[in-house]
């Protein structure tokens, strides 16, 4: 296993980074909010969720010191544990002993990344994330990622990157939809866009035909409350409605009340439309079940009680 040696960050600088990082945690809860977040509601709606901001960010600054001093698997536990109840993992038995791995996952929200590695737990591994404005204010973090640009034509570069990574033992997990998508655990047919990764692992199969690639499917990452929210509930698009959800949970801890699950399909023997179908159909089954979870983290002891611009839970709408 390969040693991340950490990049610390001098105390001076600190509030530094947390100033950065509560900018971009502001600009990104504004933007996530649609049509409230534009025009002349901006400055308002900005300066309203400073606060929150400036919380993630701090949490944020600490989770990126933890990763330096105590590594990956280890600080995104104790970043998780603040964000969810609980991360239970079904299929670690169809996990390759012994060899480096590209696990392939959906996306379903802003802290499923999280959930799969502490589901993995290997402080080696190594995420594909869109390039961010966060990671560039955190170091540590940015050690174990391979990060995608928008620029289509430098994106050959990130695919070097995972060959390479792959070829020095670091098992490697990426998102190959690029965006977020719906969580299975609230939508039916959540998995239709997996189809439509096979070019991007035909590629890697070609360059590594030994690799193991493992499917994973991640549910439970946005929670009804969160969904039920006054200013989720006033988007006008389902899409909108579950971005701005996603962000307010991330901000707000009252709307934290979620179970993450984490399932591992067996690797797959050829990465084609038809096997990504069967290995998502069969493990939207598993998320669905009770049988053969193990939780892995238990967040219950945060606080979810009423807070400023909360809801009671409920069930919502099959839209």
């Amino acid at each position: 296993m390969s040693t991340v040696v950490p990049q610390r960050i001098p105390h001076r600088t600190v509030s530094d980074q947390v100033a950065r990082l509560t900018a971009i945690a502001a600009d990104d809860l504004v933007d996530a909010l649609g049509w409230l977040g534009r025009g002349w509601l901006r400055p308002i709606v900005r300066a309203i969720g400073h606060r929150a901001a400036r919380g993630f960010a701090e949490e944020v600054a600490e989770f990126d010191r933890r990763v330096g001093s105590d590594g990956l698997v280890a600080a995104s536990r104790a970043l998780l544990t603040r964000h969810t109840r609980a991360v239970a993992v079904w299929g670690r038995g169809n996990l390759p002993v012994g060899q480096p791995i590209l696990f392939v996952a959906n996306h379903p929200g802003l802290t499923d990344a999280l959930a799969l590695i502490v589901a993995i737990a290997d402080d080696s591994l190594i995420l594909v994330a869109a390039d961010r404005p966060f990671f560039r204010e955190t170091p540590n973090v940015r050690d174990s990622l391979i990060t995608v640009p928008d620029d289509e034509l430098e994106r050959l570069i990130t695919f070097r990157a995972i060959l390479r990574s792959l070829a020095n033992g670091r098992s490697v997990a990426t998102f190959p939809t690029g965006a977020i998508e719906p969580d299975p655990l609230l939508h039916a047919g959540a998995f239709a866009a997996v189809t439509g990764w096979t070019r991007q692992l035909a590629a890697v199969r070609r360059r590594a035909p030994d690799l193991a690639i493992v499917p994973v499917a991640i549910g439970g990452v946005l929670t009804n409350r969160a969904l039920r929210h006054p200013l989720a509930r006033v988007q006008r698009s389902r899409t909108q409605r579950e971005r701005a959800a996603a962000m307010l949970q991330v901000v707000l801890r009252p709307l934290r009340t979620n179970e993450v699950r984490v399932a591992f399909g067996r690797p797959l023997r050829e990465p084609n439309a038809p096997s990504l179908a069967d290995a998502y159909r069969s493990l939207g089954v598993a998320l669905g079940t009770d049988v053969g979870w193990t939780t892995v983290l238990d967040g219950s002891n945060h606080p979810a009680t009423s807070r400023w611009w909360t809801t009671r839970p409920r069930r919502p709408s099959p839209s």
